[in-house]
């Protein structure tokens, strides 16, 4: 095939009879977000420095690529087919997956994916290859760290700018790290302990943190790791050595927001942190639909977008632009007020006790936080594998049931 790349619009409905649409709206003023809603579950969403959009969908086992004019194509994966290709390095188009889920995109054009189902990592490179990272080439479930690692339906992914990959593995409540993001890497647990019970302990160094289905995860420009624990209700902040604190939510489900010490989370699907440290996240119940949560630098919330019935995933690239994905509830989310404006607050923030004091106006903020005892190792690289030469053209493809994508940019610093 000379094209490695597959038009979606049209292609999206012969492979599973749905369709996918993508447009521009302004939502928080001043910043444009790309919504993409889908009849199917689109829910990963990652942005490549080049301004290309990746798109996940788990009930139909493949991933999407928007390029910067719009045109929607398959990527890797075959649409309605799961599989597993047993660790060997393959093409995108003869790449299987099995309810991918989180996306994330490093320096080099990987993109990594959280491969759910398949209980592994993957990594996708520019010229069009597969191959698996970390996690069993069987696909078997379990706890295990070093170069032969397992992992328990890892829901969600970040990347440092070390390239290290961070990995909140939700059947075994913890947060793993993969060295450099490849496969001759060790991978480790920072924080939880896969061979323990679920629980809500933070504070402490990050073997003897606890957590409960940890799902979203994020890396802060500065190192720092964000974990949406779920089941816990709550956003823990991991620092590079391990160390795990509590960072906002009272622990009990709802819809209030406000100060971090009374805030409540329904269920955090999807998590992204701008350049300036702020956090946005999908929080999601069956009862009230989707909000996207603007998270202050002191744990601090406001709603600023409600989906209604529809559930989602939100990314940002590096110029601070938000990507958010709309995708029916019913299809792929887990499930365990509308308001705008939003809040940030200057503050300082010691490591030791959380402060619970926030505003909810104004946008901009500053904040120093001190960060005593930090660390995980980290280092650098990519790796690009080779099978058969599969390079991506996007010359022969009519244009799509999708149109237009955002060209226009907004400084981190605004949002």
């Amino acid at each position: 095939m000379a094209n490695q790349l597959e038009k979606v619009s049209e292609g999206y409905k012969q492979w599973v009879g749905q369709s996918v649409q993508f447009s521009t709206n302004q939502i928080i003023a001043g910043t444009t977000m790309l919504l993409a809603k889908s009849s199917t579950a689109a829910f990963g969403v990652a942005v490549d420095a080049s301004g290309n959009i990746f798109v996940s969908d788990p009930t139909q086992h493949f991933i999407m690529k928007v390029v910067p004019k719009g045109t929607v194509y398959r990527y890797a994966g075959l649409p309605g087919t799961s599989g597993n290709n047993s660790g060997a390095v393959v093409s995108n188009y003869n790449a299987r997956f099995n309810t991918p889920r989180g996306l994330a995109c490093d320096a080099y054009g990987n993109l990594y994916v959280a491969d759910t189902g398949n209980n592994q990592i993957r990594k996708i490179t520019p010229d069009g290859y597969t191959s698996l990272v970390s996690g069993s080439p069987g696909a078997e479930a379990g706890y295990q760290n070093g170069t032969n690692a397992k992992f328990s339906g890892p829901w969600d992914i970040c990347i440092s700018k070390s390239n290290d990959i961070f990995v909140a593995d939700t059947g075994n409540n913890c947060v793993r790290k993969v060295v450099n993001g490849v496969k001759t890497s060790a991978t480790f647990t920072i924080a939880g302990n896969g061979n323990a019970a679920a629980g809500d302990v933070s504070g402490g160094s990050g073997l003897t943190a606890r957590f409960n289905a940890p799902r979203a995860i994020c890396c802060a420009p500065g190192g720092e790791i964000y974990v949406a624990d779920a089941g816990n209700y709550k956003i823990k902040k991991i620092w590079e050595d391990g160390m795990t604190r509590w960072y906002s939510g009272v622990g009990t489900r709802g819809a209030t927001v406000g100060v971090a010490a009374t805030t409540q989370f329904m269920d955090i699907q999807a998590m992204c942190i701008n350049n300036s440290g702020v956090i946005y996240l999908v929080d999601f119940d069956d009862g009230i639909g989707a909000r996207l949560v603007r998270v202050s630098q002191i744990g601090g919330t406001a709603v600023v977008y409600s989906f209604g019935q529809q559930a989602g995933s939100i990314a940002v690239d590096n110029s601070g632009k938000l990507y958010l994905i709309e995708s029916p509830a019913s299809q792929g989310f887990a499930s365990s007020s509308s308001s705008s404006q939003s809040s940030e607050s200057s503050s300082s923030e010691s490591r030791g006790n959380v402060s619970t004091s926030s505003s909810t106006q104004s946008e901009s903020s500053s904040s120093s936080e001190s960060a005593g005892n930090v660390s995980t190792s980290s280092s650098s690289n990519s790796t690009s594998s080779s099978e058969s030469s599969s390079s991506e053209s996007v010359e022969n493809v009519s244009s799509s049931t999708s149109s237009n994508s955002s060209s226009s940019t907004s400084s981190s610093s605004s949002l």
